[in-house]
């Protein structure tokens, strides 16, 4: 099959716990993914400082987007609803501005429900679940949240994939 190539944002605003190392595995496929363009998007200051702790090799088809400090910041401020809403907008904005057709996020989840609502129909959403949040239960408004999250996940055309970390299933 002959695939056209295309262009894939890998949209990182916080390179907390373990998205760095995350980051770098995912770097190491895409520079073996030459036919394709990666557009790596991840916060300045934090790029500055934490990424001597990984080997990057020089990647053809990788591009680099340093993103605002302060709005990196800014989407993680307020409640999960209102963390999402300014995520989305952000990733939206990024994405329409490097032109990409599809869109790989470490925690696909943060911008679930509104991303996939948001997305021009070229571009396609893809991502990580992480298994510990789907196997833990949920009370409230944060149950009702992932059954939201879960159901526009299902049903966006704009939703390509979601991979499920830590899950010997999936």
């Amino acid at each position: 099959i002959n695939l056209p190539s295309m262009r894939i944002l890998i949209f990182e605003p916080l390179l907390i716990g373990h998205h760095l190392e995350y980051l770098h595995h995912i770097y190491l496929g895409a520079i073996r993914a030459t036919k394709n363009t990666f557009v790596f998007a991840v916060p300045r200051k934090e790029w500055e400082i934490k990424r001597t702790n990984y080997v990057w090799p020089e990647g053809e088809n990788i591009e680099w987007l340093a993103l605002d400090d302060e709005e990196c910041e800014y989407t993680n401020r307020g409640n999960l609803f209102i963390k999402s809403l300014r995520l989305s907008v952000f990733i939206r904005r990024i994405a329409i501005q490097v032109n990409v057709q599809r869109i790989f996020l470490i925690q696909l989840a943060n911008a679930v429900p509104f991303l996939p609502l948001m997305l021009p129909g070229n571009m396609t959403l893809t991502g990580i679940i992480y298994k510990i949040y789907l196997r833990s239960n949920k009370r409230g408004i944060r149950k009702a949240l992932e059954k939201i999250r879960y159901t526009i996940m299902a049903h966006s055309k704009n939703m390509e994939r979601a991979f499920i970390l830590n899950d010997s299933k999936s």
